[in-house]
């Protein structure tokens, strides 16, 4: 099927709904049990439970990436139910201002600010659901790139399109929930300084399977976040390597499970 659709895959029809069914991970979540107790039984855990706290906490993995030098957007926490200085706040990320939850995904938890206004009203409001807050800098580019990664090696290379008139991926104020395209390459097509620094932080994270999202912008790549269970779509992030894909994925698991095994 994948060999049959186009270059640049609506996303949409892949899956419309994915946004609202998958199942993502979080700490406080049956995800990192389940990680966690099959992780003490021996058994080989691709989305390790230290991967999910290393990944699906913004704020820790911003600090794990500060730590690990790895560049991203200039980002600023605020706890956002005590006094703060807005004007500051302006002064040094300039406008618009992007404002994330910790634990937000899919576009979720993640708004704009405009303006001066708009940036108390989101921080009251986001405030309700997350004591601290990220506030980053705005960097609007076509699209992000996705760079898939499974124990420090690459597998693919994605391009994923902002929503049709939107500045997100997702577009959650449609009333389809509409996405935007995506299109798939050969790694070696891709700029090296977005593979180098996907690479620098997939290697902070552990060696995992990550979808590292980054933005390139001039001369500039940062690091929007990992994620820790990154999707693989039939005909989107495959699009490219096909049914290779998969086998590097298996043989990375068997070589992985060979040295759990001290073979």
């Amino acid at each position: 099927m994948s060999n049959l659709l186009p270059g640049k895959t609506p996303r949409a029809l892949v899956n419309t709904t994915r946004c609202l069914s998958v199942i993502t991970t979080k700490v406080d979540h049956h995800t990192y049990q389940i990680a966690q107790n099959a992780e003490n039984m021996g058994l080989l855990v691709i989305d390790s439970p230290t991967d999910i706290m290393r990944c699906s906490n913004k704020v820790y993995l911003h600090e794990r990436l500060q730590r690990f030098q790895v560049d991203t957007p200039k980002t600023l926490l605020i706890m956002g139910n005590q006094p703060y200085d807005v004007d500051g706040l302006i002064h040094q990320l300039g406008l618009p201002i992007i404002v994330k939850v910790p634990d937000g995904s899919f576009s979720i938890g993640v708004e704009k600010a405009k303006d001066r206004d708009q940036l108390q009203e989101i921080i009251a409001r986001l405030s309700e659901r997350s004591a601290i807050l990220l506030l980053q800098e705005y960097m609007p580019t076509d699209y992000d790139w996705r760079i898939g990664i499974m124990n420090n090696q690459v597998l693919y290379a994605c391009r994923y399109y902002m929503a049709k008139s939107h500045w997100q991926i997702y577009n959650h104020s449609a009333r389809s929930h509409k996405s935007g395209n995506a299109d798939a390459m050969a790694v070696e097509k891709v700029p090296k300084k977005v593979v180098k620094t996907a690479l620098k932080a997939a290697k902070a994270m552990g060696n995992g399977f990550y979808g590292v999202d980054l933005k390139e912008s001039g001369e500039r790549v940062v690091i929007i976040e990992v994620n820790d269970n990154p999707s693989i779509d039939m005909g989107v992030e495959d699009l490219h390597a096909g049914q290779m894909l998969y086998q590097q994925i298996m043989s990375s698991m068997l070589r992985q499970l060979d040295e759990l095994n001290g073979r």
